[in-house]
């Protein structure tokens, strides 16, 4: 299964594993949303063996928290307050690092993916054409109101691709020869 960063979903990634479909999604890059001079979580390495995080001064985070709701672990550790790296990685008394129950299913998946560039070419060439077609032929937004309707309008909109598509690959002399032959075999 192929999909872009904006799909990079862990629990997903390993219900996808748990099925025999073997995931191909790159991870968004993080983005700083408290403060662009910390060190970003891809700086502190994860070590599956021991469930703890190494920081860039080189101490272990340990797991201090689980929240079940969120299906996430928390990491921390008490070395930040003497810590002399700690201006470069967080503004507060100590550095969480948060870890979704997920993250290797995610990891595997985005490792896949960088490994493979050629399956995101492949991807985007298939993927992206039939969205950017049906998002210009439905102008960006559904002309009706409620999910029946709205779901009505976008089979429109899919159908009306497909025989574009299909009138473009095989030629409209071949595409109606085709479907009056379906017609008939099937005693429509």
């Amino acid at each position: 299964m192929l999909s872009d960063s904006g799909y990079a979903n862990g629990a997903q990634a390993q219900g996808c594993e748990e099925r025999g479909i073997t995931p191909v999604v790159p991870m968004p890059q993080p983005s700083h949303t408290r403060a662009e001079d910390c060190y970003p979580k891809t700086m502190f390495a994860y070590d599956a063996r021991t469930d703890t995080y190494r920081c860039p001064a080189g101490e272990t985070l340990t797991r201090y928290k689980r929240d079940h709701n969120l299906q996430t672990d928390y990491y921390w550790t008490k070395a930040c307050a003497q810590c002399a790296l700690r201006s470069h990685c967080t503004r507060s008394k100590r550095r969480s690092i948060a870890r979704s129950w997920f993250a290797a299913a995610a990891e595997r998946a985005h490792e896949r993916a960088r490994s493979n560039p050629r399956l995101m070419r492949l991807r985007s060439a298939t993927a992206e054409h039939p969205f950017g077609n049906l998002k210009a032929m439905l102008k960006g937004q559904f002309c009706v109101r409620t999910m029946v309707k709205v779901k009505a309008e976008m089979a429109l909109a899919v159908l009306a691709y497909n025989l574009k598509r299909a009138a473009n690959v095989l030629g409209i002399e071949q595409l109606i020869e085709k479907l009056w032959m379906r017609t008939v075999c099937s005693g429509a």
